[in-house]
Parts: C-alpha cells; sequence; structure tokens
C-alpha cells in the first residue's frame, strides 16, 4: 500500500521552516479522499466569487480547480481499483 511522505508547506520566510506539513504514513487513497474535498470547496468558493463579477481570474481559478479536483479523482479511483485487484499500475 502506498502512503503519504512529509511535505512541508506555508513556509514564512525562506530561512525558517515550513510552519505546516503533510504528515508520512497516511495511506494514498485517504490522503486523496481529504484533498478532493478541500479542491470541493475551494471550487465552490472560486465559483461564488466570479458570479460577483470580481474579475475575470476568478473563472480561470474555479476552472483550474476544477481540473486538479477531477485528477486526484481519477488518480483514486484508480488507487481503488489497483487495491481491489491487489496490484498497481507500473
Amino acid at each position: 500500500m502506498s502512503t503519504t511522505v512529509a511535505m512541508g508547506f506555508a513556509r514564512i520566510a525562506e530561512q525558517h521552516p515550513h510552519l505546516f506539513q503533510v504528515n508520512p504514513n497516511v495511506p494514498t487513497e485517504q490522503a486523496l479522499e481529504q484533498v478532493s474535498l478541500m479542491l470541493a470547496a475551494a471550487h465552490e468558493m472560486a465559483e461564488e466569487v466570479a458570479q460577483l463579477n470580481i474579475g475575470n481570474g476568478a473563472w480561470g481559478m474555479a476552472c483550474l480547480i476544477g481540473m486538479a479536483r477531477a485528477v486526484v479523482d481519477s488518480v483514486a479511483a484508480g488507487v481503488g481499483q489497483d487495491t481491489e485487484q491487489g496490484g498497481s499500475h507500473e
């Protein structure tokens, strides 16, 4: 079973460590489910901003978030198939 690796984010300044990190050893399938939920929320917020006509960039942001979620969901589905079949795609 594949799992996550430690991955820092939200660096305050170059000389400082990251403020947060993705924890290691989380099963990939569970991590992908969580990121899909985060992307769904971000997509909804971006669409709401875009409908307020604040700027053209909001629609682009909504589209990019939707595309990212589709990729994550596709990978999650493939991981699920691998788990069910007991193998992996290489």
